[in-house]
């Protein structure tokens, strides 16, 4: 699997805390049985991000919404900038602090991450998706393996 900055391939994510767009704290598991889980880091003012979410939605039509995290790695990113791209609102947007996104590599945006239905990363990038590593995203989240674990 693919990994070019961001949190390594093989690292296990048991949850991911943060606050909610009303501040309130969040803890979201990241192990569940029924699927995997997307995580999108971003930021208001990285102009990749920009670039990234056509990619982003596409990504989005194959997972369903509710297994998408979208990270705010700045904390102040509205969630009407997310859906006026076009997402849907049935996501999760958390925003984590600085000290967060450091420890788990995902501080550089964009970040696009998948993990299998056991919190493990098996495909990890920084920066904007390429077309040959949508293609590897798009197999990757429609293959078994990663539906239901190892």
């Amino acid at each position: 699997m693919q990994t070019g900055g961001g949190p390594p391939v093989g690292r296990i994510f048991t949850e991911i805390r943060g606050r909610s767009a009303d501040h309130r704290a969040v803890t979201v598991s990241l192990r569940d049985a029924n699927g995997p889980h997307l995580l999108l880091a971003l930021s208001p003012s990285c102009p990749y991000c920009r670039v990234n979410f056509h990619n982003w939605r596409l990504l989005e039509s194959m997972i369903p919404a509710e297994r998408i995290i979208w990270l705010d790695v700045v904390g102040d990113v509205p969630s009407q900038y997310i859906y006026s791209e076009g997402i849907s609102k049935a996501s999760t947007i958390i925003s984590i602090d600085q000290d967060t996104a450091t420890k788990e590599d995902i501080a550089a945006t964009p970040t696009t991450i998948v993990l299998n239905a056991g919190g493990e990363v098996i495909w990890s990038w920084a920066g904007v998706l390429s077309k040959v590593q949508m293609n590897q995203l798009q197999s990757i989240l429609a293959s078994d393996h990663v539906q239901h674990g190892p």
